[in-house]
C-alpha cells in the first residue's frame, strides 16, 4: 500500500438536495469493495461525524428548533468540527487514510455567514481556530437550483421519514436557499485553488460520480506528480484541466473505476508513484 506526498481531504459541499450525500454514499460502496481497491478511507459527515457530534446534529437539524440563534447555531457547528477534526480527522490523515467528508467548514461559512447574516470573514477565522488550519486538498461544490435541491430533499425526508429530525434547514425560504447558492458561488469564486464545480441540474447521479472518481484520480496523481513543489492551485487546476479535456471519453464510467483501483491497489510508494507517472503521461501528453 502506498502513501501519499500531500495529505488527501475531500470534502462535498452545495445545498439541499444537490447530490453531494448520494455521490459520497456511492463512494463508500466503491471503497468497500476490498478485493479492488487496498487503501484504508474515512467516510464521515458534519454535522454528526462523531459521538458527540450526533448529539449536536439533533439540536442543528431538528425543525422543532425554530428558537435556535444564529450564533448559537454557528458555535455549535464549530465545535461539532473541532471534535471532528481532532477527533477523526487528523488521525485519520496521520496513519495515511483517504478521507472524504459530506460537508466541512466551507458550509458554515455560506450557511451562517451567508444563509444567517453573519460576518464570512469571522466565519473563516473562527473555522481556521477550530480546525487548526485543516483544510481540503480538493472540494467539490454540487451546484443545484434551489428549487430542483429543495425538492429533492423533500421528497428523501419524507421518504424516510425525518422531516422533523432532520428538516430545519428544508424548512427555510426559498430566498434563504437562493442566498445560500448565491453564496457558495462566491465563496468558491474567490477560492478556486481548491474547489472544483460541478452543475448537478441536468445530470444523473452516475454521471456526477464519474466526474467525481476522475477528478479524486487526477488529484491523486498530481500529488504524487508534484510530491516536491505541491500546492493546492497546481492540484485543483490539473483537475480542471483533466476534466475539461478528457471528460468525452466514452468509456468514462468503468475508465474511471478501474483507474481509481489501479491507483488504491498500489502495493508500495513506488507503485504508486509509477501509476500516477503513468496516468500523467495518459491524461497530459496522449489524451484519448
Amino acid at each position: 500500500m502506498g502513501k501519499f506526498i500531500a495529505q488527501p481531504f475531500f470534502s462535498f459541499e452545495g445545498g439541499e438536495g444537490s447530490g453531494k450525500t448520494t455521490c459520497v454514499a456511492k463512494l463508500k460502496e466503491l471503497f468497500s469493495d476490498e478485493e479492488n481497491i487496498n487503501f484504508p478511507a474515512l467516510f464521515t459527515r458534519e454535522p454528526g461525524g462523531t459521538r458527540i457530534g450526533k448529539d449536536i446534529r439533533a439540536i442543528l437539524l431538528n425543525s422543532n428548533n425554530t428558537d435556535l440563534h444564529s450564533k448559537a447555531e454557528l458555535f455549535l457547528y464549530l465545535a461539532d468540527r473541532a471534535q471532528h477534526v481532532e477527533s477523526m480527522i487528523r488521525p485519520a490523515l496521520n496513519e495515511g487514510k483517504l478521507v472524504f467528508s459530506d460537508r466541512f467548514a466551507d458550509s458554515t461559512i455560506v450557511y451562517q455567514g451567508v444563509g444567517r447574516g453573519l460576518d464570512m470573514e469571522v466565519c473563516r477565522q473562527l473555522n481556521d481556530e477550530a480546525t487548526s488550519g485543516l483544510w481540503p486538498c480538493l472540494t467539490f461544490y454540487f451546484d443545484v437550483d434551489p428549487t430542483e435541491g429543495l425538492r429533492r430533499a423533500n421528497k428523501r425526508n419524507t421518504t424516510d421519514g425525518i422531516s422533523i429530525e432532520e428538516g430545519r434547514f428544508e424548512a427555510e425560504a426559498l430566498d434563504f436557499h437562493t442566498r445560500l447558492r448565491d453564496g457558495y458561488r462566491q465563496w468558491f469564486n474567490k477560492h478556486t485553488v481548491r474547489s472544483f464545480n460541478i452543475n448537478t441540474n441536468n445530470k444523473t447521479p452516475e454521471q456526477v460520480f464519474v466526474i467525481v472518481v476522475k477528478a479524486i484520480v487526477m488529484a491523486i496523481v498530481l500529488m504524487q506528480k508534484f510530491e516536491h513543489t505541491v500546492d493546492r492551485e497546481m492540484v485543483s487546476d490539473g483537475v480542471a484541466r483533466f476534466i475539461n479535456s478528457c471528460f468525452h471519453l466514452t468509456d468514462t464510467h468503468e475508465q474511471a473505476i478501474e483507474e481509481l483501483k489501479m491507483l488504491m491497489s498500489a502495493s508500495s510508494d513506488e507503485d504508486l508513484k509509477e501509476l500516477s507517472y503513468l496516468l500523467w503521461v495518459r491524461y497530459f501528453y496522449h489524451p484519448v
